[in-house]
């Protein structure tokens, strides 16, 4: 599932999200979902606002900007709240911005023990993607923005803000696998 960070825009639609995975997935059943790594994000805007206090600035910023992409909040906070935080999302050389929530992972997991999902493992992304390249290499390119290489390999631009989410379902119980940088 691509966008899985649109349910964040409130707590009931993450619940209604998780809610619903649950009650569909057959025993051996897989939901994969790829969310940005919002700790990743939400560390780095962090970073500009100490370094903008630091230097006496009167306004804080409102993005993050690398040679791989920006990323531009709607409002200035200093607190990560658990749902509903936007922002927008611009790859370099592409002309539209994506709109996104950051995923609060404490709050995802929350509410994945309420939908009876469990929490298993954290992977880095790059590793989870070579390890199964030729299964999501497709996927991945069919996202819009240009994830991977003509031959399948991850960009270097993607590694260090995405995050994958994958859940899996056994007889009595959904485990949940995160895939983080």
């Amino acid at each position: 599932m691509q966008h899985l960070q649109l349910c964040f825009e409130s707590e009931e639609q993450a619940k209604k999200l998780l809610n619903n995975v649950s009650s569909v997935l057959k025993p051996g059943g897989y939901f994969f979902g790829m969310t940005p790594d919002s700790s990743t994000i939400w560390t780095k805007y962090q970073k500009n606002v100490e370094a903008s206090h630091n230097k006496g600035l009167k306004t804080v910023p409102n993005s993050i900007r690398s040679e791989n992409y920006t990323i531009t909040f709607e409002v200035e906070e200093e607190k990560f709240p658990f749902f509903g935080k936007k922002y927008q999302l611009k790859f370099a050389n592409e002309a539209v911005f994506d709109n996104h929530c950051l995923v609060h992972f404490p709050s995802l997991m929350r509410l994945a023990r309420e939908a009876g999902l469990e929490y298993v493992e954290i992977q880095n992304l790059t590793e989870f993607y070579d390890d199964n390249r030729t299964q999501f290499a497709p996927m991945l390119g069919s996202c819009g923005a240009s994830f991977v290489d003509p031959r399948g390999k991850l960009l270097g631009r993607s590694h260090d803000i995405l995050a994958c989410i994958q859940f899996l379902y056994s007889r009595n119980l959904i485990q949940m696998q995160y895939h983080l940088l």
